[in-house]
Parts: structure tokens; C-alpha cells; sequence
């Protein structure tokens, strides 16, 4: 595995879409994408080496959780990438965490290089783990054929 990535993004189908092509690009990924204070605890729980936050769905959220990770002093140090959106959402995301990277869905996968192996993600993690919006619970997906 290159490395942990984190997924946060408003929009479960798309959010699957962007983890499966970070998946078989030989990343470890977890997403979340219904509840910003569960996407915190899981990033605090099991740190990842790098968090994408795609600004282009309700990214006044995006920008939060990205806000109480650097206020968190155990994970405050946790590669911040943010992803897509209006030219209005990411300057606000730049103002909110000024150190983040800002990048586009096409470039991301050359970005986030400089991040792999910095987490915790050679002490196990080696898919894709989704949360099951209806019961909370985790589960696997199979890299697809």
C-alpha cells in the first residue's frame, strides 16, 4: 500500500467512485460521507496519512471538520488536501486552514504522493472501508474486476 487516505465528501455515490480509483491506485482508504464529527473521531481513531476534503458538496462542512482537526493537538499535524469546488468554497477552506493543499480530482493522485506512509497506515488497513449509512457498521469492498 502507498499509504492511508482519508475521504470526506458529502455525497455517498461520489464518494465511492473517488475511493475505489484511490483504492486501485494502491492506496488504503476510508470515507465518510454523511457525519463531519464521525469523519473526526475516525481520523483521531486510526490516523491516516493524508485527509481529502472535496469542497464541491456543502463545503462549509468540509471546511469544519478541517478546522477541528487543526485544533485537535493529538492529529493537528495531519496532511490536509482539499479537493474540487468553487472558487469562493476553497478560498474560504485556504482562510480557514491556510496550510492545506488545494488541488483538482485530475492532479490528485500526483499530489497526495508526498504523503504516503506518514499515518499509521503500515500498521495494518490494506482496502477500501466504507461506513454503512444505515447501520453504522463497517465493511469491506472488493477492489472490482
Amino acid at each position: 500500500m502507498k499509504g492511508k487516505a482519508f475521504i470526506i465528501h458529502w455525497n455517498v455515490q461520489e464518494a465511492e467512485k473517488y475511493a475505489q480509483h484511490l483504492y486501485e491506485d494502491g492506496w488504503s482508504v476510508e470515507f465518510e460521507a454523511v457525519d463531519g464529527r464521525r469523519a473526526f473521531d475516525l481520523i483521531k481513531k486510526d490516523r491516516p496519512d493524508v485527509v481529502l476534503i472535496y469542497l464541491s458538496r456543502i463545503p462549509v462542512q468540509g471546511r469544519a471538520v478541517a478546522g477541528d482537526l487543526r485544533d485537535s493537538s493529538e492529529i493537528e499535524t495531519i496532511p490536509i488536501v482539499f479537493v474540487d469546488g468553487k472558487q469562493k468554497a476553497v478560498k474560504k477552506a485556504r482562510q480557514k486552514v491556510p496550510d492545506a493543499i488545494v488541488t483538482n480530482q485530475d492532479e490528485l493522485l500526483g499530489v497526495i504522493l508526498r504523503f504516503r506512509g506518514r499515518g499509521s497506515a503500515g500498521e495494518g488497513g490494506s482496502g477500501l472501508r466504507i461506513t454503512d449509512i444505515k447501520t453504522g457498521s463497517w465493511g469491506d469492498l472488493k477492489k472490482q474486476d
